[in-house]
């Protein structure tokens, strides 16, 4: 039986850390995927996770993984956005200008008043 190399270790991790934060958006998870003992030391998980983020050979392979999902994301949106029930057409689309933009500001409608007890008594 052949040995692994360390750098096809890596590169299984790095493939698989690609796979995870393409279907989840979480380093943590990935690295959590790749190693689970780590998951009783989430802040250790984050810390390793961002660091592997940082890896050119990592960042290419989601970037390859986000242009294969991009087609079917796009269909996907199109089909809610496009619906025929005029609820889920709308609440769709909402969410996708709120995921673009922001969330819209509210108007703050608190109202500061003070008041004391003289004024009160000598109405």
């Amino acid at each position: 039986m052949p040995r692994t190399s360390k750098a096809q270790i890596k590169d299984r991790h790095a493939d698989l850390f690609a796979e995870v934060v393409t279907r989840t958006g979480s380093p943590k998870a990935a690295i959590i995927a790749i190693e689970p003992e780590l998951a009783s030391k989430p802040a250790y998980a984050a810390n390793k996770g961002l660091r592997m983020m940082k890896r050119s050979d990592v960042q290419e392979k989601i970037q390859k993984k986000l242009e294969i999902m991009q087609p079917k994301a796009l269909k996907r949106i199109k089909e809610l956005v496009m619906s025929d029930d005029e609820a889920i057409a709308t609440a769709n689309s909402w969410k996708v200008v709120e995921h673009l933009r922001g969330k819209p500001v509210g108007r703050n409608l608190n109202i500061n008043a003070s008041a004391s007890i003289e004024d009160a008594l000598f109405d």
